[in-house]
């Protein structure tokens, strides 16, 4: 009876020390596991940003096009003013300080018209 309690005992021993194995195995594993499910999180973060960042490329080059039309649209409405503004015939009534005013104004609102631009709704001027 003695040696029977003897080798349970030692069975016992030895179970529990398999039980401590699994436990440190078993959080060890948690570990991992919480940390590929941060990096799933994390890349599926990354993930979103860059979706609303391509999108916010697209609206972009969508804008770049519409603003190059109407910078051309532009170029050629400011020809047409200048033009008609400079032509003696087609304006007697402004004198030539006038029109120099007229013609200085066209420049420096073309100069200002290149050197403003937004970009997502931030302005920056040079």
């Amino acid at each position: 009876m003695e040696s029977e309690i003897g080798t349970l005992r030692q069975e016992n021993a030895r179970l529990m020390a398999r039980i401590t194995g699994f436990e440190a195995e078993k959080m060890e594993l948690k570990r991992e596991l919480n940390a590929k499910s941060m990096s799933c999180i994390t890349t599926a973060d990354f993930s979103s940003k860059i979706d609303k960042l391509n999108a916010e490329i697209v609206e972009l080059e969508k804008n770049k096009s519409a603003i190059i039309r109407l910078e051309s649209e532009n170029a050629e409405f400011r020809v047409r003013f200048t033009g008609i503004w400079t032509d003696d015939a087609e304006c007697p009534i402004a004198t030539q300080p006038q029109r120099e005013i007229i013609l200085l104004t066209v420049h420096l609102t073309s100069i200002q018209s290149q050197a403003n631009f937004s970009v997502t709704g931030t302005s920056f001027t040079f």
